[in-house]
């Protein structure tokens, strides 16, 4: 295919070469044709009978007159040809023929040329569009996934931050039960120092009604020794009653060092 186009473009090359002379023959031609013709009829020239010299001159008008012909059909089919392939080329470079193009450029028609440059630079434009397009779209699907993972850190962030919310109020539900519980043993406390308050007054008046025992039991030493008999008696009360004077008199300065 390749040696076929070669020697097409040398054809169509070697036409347009030919074009410009094609039209330079004619018109010399043409000239020669009118100066041979009016050079016959001109009198001075007349060596025979003028009907002869008539008739060189329309042989020689009508041969110019062919040539003239011939050579505007075949620059016409040169044309034509040219115009033909022209028009093929660019079927096939719409129909997306990307090699063609590729080999156009350097085409010794200048019109081939010249398509064949607006459609690569079209093609590189379309690819660079077709390259911007992707990457966008790589931009896009990355900002989708980002999106995304946004969407997934908020929704953790809301699970994150309703977790601790319940914890703060079971933190503050907590709080309130310890604050109702010192505020029990506070008052569990108080009622405890009143009742040690009134403790120590009962200790007080044990105390001040055993000393007063105790001067009672002195005054009464003649009762006692009227009763001789019953003295170990007497007297393991009277250890008793000073024993708990004592236990008394300890509690009262325990209740004492409590209270203060």
């Amino acid at each position: 295919m390749s040696n076929t186009t070669s020697k097409n473009n040398k054809k169509i090359m070697n036409i347009e070469k030919l074009i410009p002379v094609s039209m330079f023959l004619s018109l010399l031609l043409s000239a020669a044709s009118i100066v041979a013709a009016l050079w016959l009829l001109y009198p001075d020239h007349m060596s025979s009978s003028p009907i002869q010299h008539f008739d060189k001159a329309m042989i020689i008008l009508l041969s110019g007159l062919a040539l003239i012909v011939l050579v505007n059909i075949y620059t016409l089919k040169a044309v034509r040809e040219k115009r033909n392939r022209i028009r093929t080329f660019a079927k096939k470079l719409v129909e997306g023929d990307k090699d063609l193009a590729k080999q156009g450029i350097n085409d010794p028609d200048p019109a081939i040329a010249y398509l064949c440059a607006l459609v690569n630079q079209n093609l590189k434009v379309n690819a660079h569009a077709e390259q911007t397009a992707h990457e966008q779209l790589q931009a896009t699907d990355s900002g989708l996934n980002a999106v995304a993972e946004t969407q997934q850190g908020l929704q953790a962030q809301t699970t994150l931050t309703h977790n601790t919310e319940q914890a703060v109020a079971s933190l503050n539900e907590g709080i309130s039960q310890i604050t109702g519980f010192a505020k029990s043993a506070l008052d569990e406390v108080r009622a405890a120092e009143k009742n040690s308050d009134a403790c120590r007054c009962a200790m007080q008046d044990n105390i001040t009604t055993t000393h007063a025992l105790a001067a009672k039991l002195k005054n009464s030493s003649a009762a006692v020794s009227a009763i001789a008999k019953m003295g170990d008696e007497i007297n393991n009360i009277v250890n008793t009653i000073a024993g708990i004077a004592d236990q008394t008199n300890l509690l009262a300065l325990n209740a004492n060092i409590e209270a203060a």
